[in-house]
């Protein structure tokens, strides 16, 4: 779903189905404060995350890390 610019949309949860405001073409989104994903996380056939859903793959990816370090 193409994203007016300089809107505010409402999306859906590419995950979790539940409705978020995404401001991906405003100066403030809230994703542009996380850490990226890295692109093998990242589905480019499916909408953006909730912030929940980004949140648990940004600390999924994390653990991960982590894991392979410790080895």
């Amino acid at each position: 779903m193409a994203k007016p610019p300089g809107s505010n949309a409402t999306q859906q949860c590419s995950r979790c189905d539940v409705p978020f405001q995404c401001g991906f073409e405003l100066d403030s989104c809230w994703c542009s404060h996380l850490a990226p994903l890295e692109p093998k996380q990242i589905n480019v056939a499916a909408e953006c995350l909730c912030p929940t859903c980004l949140r648990a793959a940004i600390d999924l990816k994390t653990r991960t890390r982590t894991a392979k370090i410790e080895r």
